[in-house]
């Protein structure tokens, strides 16, 4: 009996501790990172040129703590059926990462051919995702009037060259948004006529139109350039100053590198260096309606408009605000999609994300990631995911088990 008792006490004592480290746990804060310099994180040797080959950076903030961690059943998902899809993208040689995301919590993660959660590389278009945010809070902060307000009158000194009525002066905000502006482009094209001396703002405006603004999707980074001076014009800081400010602190993330134009305006859209995991921590944002740990970050109203079908793209997809969506296995599905293989997935119904990361050093091969998270990632959604006890409940249990064993040996004595 005395060693049953002994027995007894010690897995007690365990539980109170192990419930006053997890007390601590869930008290303790990341570990801010250091505030970013928009000032030189501009700088390569490549600058004035419209996309910037750079090599990869490396962050030295280890985001760990910033994260929740379990195992894929703990979650609701299959370990094996994930593992399975990822085996089956994972001879890609420009593979860098995968992440499985579900509940908020890291189920899987992987990196691949040398690459590590460390590596900041150019998300590419994906960034593009996040100028819908920064448009976005600029709208909730009074900046801009709301998607519909003209960006003619947001920055009027690019638009006082064109005589009389012009259609120019009708694009809105929101057409730039959903690739509706209408301006003339030529993607993978247009923007290598662009040089060092040209002022790049007031040359896309200057091509002119190809359609009557609102009315014709064409997909084009010259247009989301355009977002990125909105953004400087209506707020008076850099778009670089602007998301550290108002969207990356309150993640916690920073950017590694960002590209800006011959006259200072940040790239919009494009030559946003990220890593893996920050990625993540921005599909979270919009996996939540906006809200990150309590704070409202975006206004839910506009996540909800951002991640529906504002425009049809193609018979495949459809189009939001600088989202693409289409529909996965039977579940709406949004994707910050950058050249090359950077993707965000995410799958609101299911609380899932998935972010996968490619080297595009070389020839910018993609995975397919569609069917990865068609045929791997949501078939592993089995059901809801396994209630965890409250920290207060654990420290409840100790208690009680305490107070039976002071009893037995009470009436032992």
């Amino acid at each position: 009996m005395v060693i049953f008792l002994k027995s007894w006490s010690i897995l007690a004592w365990a539980a109170v501790l192990y419930a006053a480290m997890a007390v601590l746990a869930c008290t303790a804060q990341a570990a801010d990172r250091p505030a970013v310099d928009c000032d030189t994180i501009w700088q390569t040797p490549a600058h004035g040129e419209w996309y910037d080959w750079t090599p990869t950076y490396t962050d030295p903030y280890d985001d760990t703590a910033d994260w929740r961690f379990s195992s894929p059943e703990q979650q609701g998902m299959d370990s094996q059926t994930i593992a399975n899809g990822v085996a089956s993208v994972s001879g890609d040689s420009d593979l860098r990462s995968i992440i499985v995301v579900r509940n908020d919590t890291i189920v899987h993660e992987e990196y691949f051919h040398g690459g590590t959660r460390f590596e900041a590389n150019n998300i590419h278009s994906a960034s593009k995702s996040i100028l819908s945010a920064l448009l976005g809070i600029a709208i909730d902060e009074g900046y801009i009037s709301g998607v519909d307000q003209t960006i003619s009158s947001i920055m009027p000194q690019y638009f006082s060259s064109y005589p009389g009525p012009d259609d120019r002066r009708d694009i809105t905000v929101r057409h730039l948004m959903t690739m509706t502006a209408g301006l003339d482009w030529v993607e993978d094209n247009t923007e290598y006529t662009f040089g060092p001396s040209d002022n790049w703002v007031q040359k896309i405006l200057d091509r002119g139109l190809d359609y009557s603004p609102g009315t014709t999707y064409e997909y084009s980074t010259g247009v989301a350039h355009l977002a990125s001076a909105v953004i400087t014009n209506a707020t008076g800081m850099s778009t670089c100053e602007y998301a550290h400010t108002r969207l990356f602190e309150p993640l916690n993330i920073n950017a590694e590198h960002w590209g800006k134009d011959p006259q200072g305006i940040f790239s919009g859209g494009y030559n946003v260096y990220l890593t893996p995991r920050e990625m993540a921590q921005f599909g979270l944002l919009f996996l939540n309606d906006g809200k990150l740990n309590g704070q409202q970050i975006i206004p839910a109203a506009f996540v909800a408009e951002s991640l529906s079908d504002q425009v049809r793209e193609s018979a495949a997809y459809d189009y939001g605000y600088y989202w693409w969506k289409r529909e996965l296995a039977g579940y709406d599905t949004a994707i910050a999609w950058g050249w090359g293989g950077q993707f965000i997935y995410i799958v609101p119904d299911l609380d899932l994300m998935l972010v996968s990361t490619s080297d595009t050093s070389t020839n910018g091969n993609e995975i397919n990631a569609e069917r990865l998270l068609r045929q791997y990632i949501i078939p592993a959604v089995e059901g809801p995911p396994i209630p965890e006890p409250s920290v207060w409940m654990m420290v409840l249990g100790g208690v009680i088990v305490l107070s039976l064993l002071r009893l037995r040996r009470n009436k032992n004595q």
